[in-house]
Parts: structure tokens; sequence; C-alpha cells
């Protein structure tokens, strides 16, 4: 799981539990307490180690902060931050703090999203990369989607504890004549020649020679939707 810094930490517990009781604040808590802490998922270590860090945090907090919510409080609330927070990134991608949003936490991981995340200053935007029908799910990308499936499915589990099964972390077969692990290995060299491009009509013509043609189909049907979906999303006007 993703730790959340010093400072979004602090930040948290003051303008979520040092705010008025008007309607506005406590809609915020209760928002904010909604959010999925994976506490089923949590190991002793994690535990022990959370732990120490609110324990450290009780300097920064004031005798009102400290009775409004319990020492179990802060460690929940150290999970919710690291389950659900966003890395906010500048206009060239590169990271510049994390955040809570609760409405984008509302939306779910998919490995071929309809919609991605993108922030304007420290405002998230959610543009939709194609057509999304009434009552269709909006879905996000958790992680890198040129990385291949298993470095995608090892991360997702690690930082979020999801088992992903979606269409394209399940859809490419098997590579006959190879172990689980050789397989795998295989199965990410190919991914990674999607993600660069170069080689890859060589690497599809060396599949197709060695009759090899289900591995190579599923490798077009990977680029093609890979690149269909960004380039629609890069390429087209801010409105």
């Amino acid at each position: 799981m993703p730790l959340p810094t010093m400072d979004l930490l602090i930040q948290a517990f003051h303008l979520i539990f040092l705010k008025d009781e008007g309607e506005d604040s406590i809609r915020l808590r209760d928002s904010f307490a909604s959010l999925c802490t994976n506490e089923q998922h949590w190991t002793n270590e994690e535990k022990t180690s959370f732990s120490q860090v609110a324990g450290a945090l009780k300097p920064f907090f004031s005798d009102e902060m400290l009775e409004k919510f319990r020492f179990d409080d802060m460690i929940k609330t150290f999970f919710r931050l690291g389950s659900n927070a966003f890395t906010i990134s500048d206009e060239e991608i590169r990271p510049v703090g994390s955040g809570i949003f609760l409405l984008g936490s509302m939306l779910n991981h998919s490995c071929c999203p309809n919609s991605v995340q993108v922030f304007e200053g420290k405002t998230l935007v959610v543009k939709a990369v194609e057509r999304i029908d009434v009552g269709e799910e909006i879905e996000i990308s958790y992680v890198e989607l040129a990385d291949p499936t298993s470095r995608r499915r090892a991360k997702l589990f690690s930082d979020y504890y999801i088992q992903c099964e979606c269409h394209r972390c399940l859809c490419i077969p098997p590579i006959r004549g190879y172990s689980d692990v050789e397989g795998l290995k295989k199965m990410d060299a190919l991914e990674s020649n999607i993600v660069a491009l170069d080689g890859q009509s060589s690497e599809i013509g060396r599949l197709k020679n060695e009759g090899k043609f289900d591995v190579a189909l599923a490798l077009c049907l990977e680029g093609i939707e890979h690149w269909k979906r960004f380039l629609v999303f890069f390429w087209s006007p801010k409105v």
C-alpha cells in the first residue's frame, strides 16, 4: 500500500476532525469514513508500523483534537489515505504531491478504462476517452497501463489489494510450449514491445513464422486497443 506523507496525514486529521459541526463538515466526515480501509488485508507488520507512525504524530495535535477521535481512528485514517490518495501531477505528468478527492475515490479500476484522470493545478479532472452510455460505470486506471500484465496485477494487489481479472489481464492465452514461469516472462517481453513499439512488427512476424498465431493476434489487439484509447485522449482538444 502506498504510504501517505506526514503532510497529508496531518492535514487530513485537521480538516476532518477539527471542523465545526455544520452540515458540510458532517457530510465531509461521513464521506471520508465511508472510504475503504482494506482492513482485512492488514499484516501484523503494517499494523505495528502504522501504530508507531500514529503515535509519533500525537505531539502535532492539540488536546481538543485528541479528544475527538481514538487511537484506532488514527490508524484507520492512515489506511484510508494510503488506499484512496491520488498522486497529483503537473502538466508534464511529474508527481508534485498527493491528495484525497472523495468523488474520485468512488471510481473503480480497469486496465481498459473508459476515462483517465488528469490534474489542472490541484483540481482532479476525469476525462472520457471513449463514449460512455447512460448507466455505464466510469472507470479509471490505478496503475501505469503501459506496464506488462504481471507488473500491473502485482502493483494492484500490493497497493490496493485488487486481484485484477479484467478482460485485458485475462484475454491473452497462455503461450504453448512454455512453463508457467517462462510463459509469464515471455508475455512480459511481448507487452514491453507493445509499449515501446520498437520491433513490434518483427516480433509479430516471428510469432507467425513459429506458428504461434494466437499470441501474435493477441499482441496485435493489445497494441491497437492501448494506442486507440490514449492517442484519442492526448490528441483531443481541451473544452
